[in-house]
């Protein structure tokens, strides 16, 4: 097995991983493991903004209720002070890596209003693409920097102890062959889990990799059924992967209306259309039950097509290709999952209970959201923790790398001469073995994974989605373990397997917290007639 060396390793490409990296000690050698190519990631696909306070009229005690409101006050009010405060200091020094956010003609940096906020303190930028400028500005950042080197389309498969229960390194997995990337400092920064269902906001490979990686190394999960379904992508029913019709457009106006023409968001939250996310969704799904509809309609066409085609330049694009004219037709919507608000425990340093592995963005809880993520908290969440992360880790183990590099070496010479890199010399024989194993792409067309995860994907969206039911979680979670039981007897070495068994873990954890949980947030329960009582029909053919 191929093996190499690296400072810190990590885990995911999106912005909380590359944002962390670009604050890491320039004498740190830095790997990151990015699932697919670099430029895609969740956080490219981030439409409405970036929240801070910017304007005269807003301040951070507003931002910091909106944030508890949104919330259902379960957040750490240590956490949403430090996110809300330190706000402004990234946007400067996001501003300052090249990132242009929008203006006006004086040059003031433009703002909107989106659901739970108080105020307009959403910066954008290209009108609707906030996500894809960031991510354009700092992947050629990372491009450039000679200390970090990135794996793409590569998955980490797991995190190696050794006996002493320190970290030593990551196995990863290519097209072709295992790595084994030797590292004692790990960052999980893999994002979030919207691939688990049928239809989401997220990137088809956004599958929970790294929650299922921190569960097997023993990092503690915190509210992992809290899983925040988006108000407003686009309806199609061909289409599992959704088109996110951000939230700022109800902030600039829109508003959503049933079959009958009728707006009825008011009925639901005093706040209308503007009502947090879980409000919102909850309320069209109300709507569409009610009226036995597929989706309900968004509309906006009290706004000029000038102003549309200028302030939503993306989704004005997107909606033409599929003949609709936002200025004079109304858009079909419905709530699809969109974002992991629970997540791998971590302190506010982003450290986790194992020694030597950090979770930071999505894939992390440290209480800053809650039970319900405020919108456009997100992409802030991952500059202001990243930040710490990597802050953390220089204060450790950057300036001083020379003394470091000798101390360890020291230390490998003694584990040597006392046989203690017998765990590497292990580990690097099992995964031998299993290299002989790993699937050619004939053989990959006769394993029925894809099965095995639309049969998740149906679970969870049918039974474990925007209101849920004690008994229905129950077959659900039934479901999902007789699958992961299937699993297990049929093993065949591809990324294919262990993200399928990656959706079993983090699937059967969301649905054990859920069960454990009240009714609170994004996590709705209720309490009806017992369903049926089967569970999904499981079919594996090898």
């Amino acid at each position: 097995m191929k093996r190499i060396k690296k400072d810190v390793l990590v885990i995911g490409a999106g912005l909380s991983g590359l944002y962390t990296s670009l604050h890491l000690d320039e004498s740190l050698s830095i790997g990151i493991v990015s699932k697919d190519s670099v430029s895609e990631s969740n956080s490219a696909l981030a439409q409405g903004g970036i929240a801070s306070c910017v304007n005269k009229e807003d301040s951070f005690v507003n931002h910091v209720n909106d944030t508890l409101t949104a919330g259902s006050y379960q957040n750490k009010i240590d956490a949403v002070s430090l996110l809300v405060s330190q706000a402004p200091n990234e946007i400067h020094k996001l501003i300052e890596l090249g990132v242009e956010f929008d203006t006006d003609e004086n040059g003031m940096v433009l703002t909107t209003l989106e659901g739970g906020h108080s105020h307009r303190r959403v910066l954008h930028a290209n009108g609707d693409a906030t996500g894809k400028v960031i991510m354009e500005t700092v992947v050629c950042q990372a491009l450039q920097k000679q200390n970090i080197q990135i794996f793409e389309k590569t998955m980490a498969i797991s995190i190696e102890k050794d006996d002493d229960s320190n970290v030593i390194g990551v196995v990863v997995l290519n097209e072709t062959e295992f790595v084994f990337i030797e590292t004692s400092i790990v960052v999980i920064a893999s994002g979030g889990v919207g691939a688990l269902y049928k239809n989401t906001t997220n990137q088809v490979f956004s599958t929970g990799d790294g929650i299922a990686l921190a569960k097997e190394v023993g990092c503690g999960l915190v509210d992992m059924c809290y899983i925040q379904f988006h108000p407003t992508a686009f309806y199609d029913k061909h289409i599992e992967k959704r088109f996110l019709i951000s939230e700022a457009v109800r902030g600039e106006g829109a508003i959503l209306r049933n079959n009958q023409d009728e707006p009825f968001m008011k009925i639901h939250d005093p706040r209308g259309d503007l009502a947090p996310r879980d409000i919102v969704s909850r309320g069209i799904y109300k709507e569409i039950t009610r009226t036995k509809t597929s989706h309900v309609w968004l509309d906006i066409t009290m706004k000029s097509k000038d102003y549309l085609e200028h302030r939503f330049p993306t989704i004005y694009k997107f909606l033409s290709e599929h003949d609709i004219s936002m200025e004079k037709d109304y858009i079909p919507v419905t709530p699809v999952a969109h974002y992991f608000v629970g997540g791998i425990s971590a302190d506010l340093n982003g450290r986790t209970n194992i020694k030597g592995i950090y979770a930071c963005g999505e894939v992390s809880s440290t209480g800053v959201h809650g039970a319900n993520r405020l919108a456009s908290n997100s992409l802030l969440e991952c500059v202001v923790f990243g930040k710490r992360v990597a802050l953390d880790i220089n204060k450790k183990h950057g300036s001083n790398k020379k003394h470091r590099s000798a101390k360890e070496n020291s230390n490998n010479k003694k584990c040597e001469d006392k046989g203690g890199l017998s765990e590497i010399k292990a580990l690097v024989d099992k995964y031998d073995k299993l290299a002989k194993m790993i699937c050619n792409s004939e053989e990959l067309k006769l394993c029925s994974y894809n099965r095995y995860k639309s049969s998740i994907q149906q679970i969870m969206s049918e039974d474990v989605a925007i209101i849920r039911k004690e008994s229905e979680l129950q077959i659900a979670l039934d479901s999902i373990q007789k699958i992961y039981v299937e699993l297990t007897k049929h093993k065949k070495v591809c990324t294919m397997y262990y993200e399928v068994m990656n959706m079993c873990v983090v699937s059967m954890e969301i649905i054990k917290d859920g069960l454990a949980k009240d009714s609170l947030g994004c996590h709705y329960k209720i309490n009806k007639k017992q369903s049926n009582g089967k569970s999904a029909e499981v079919v594996f053919n090898v």
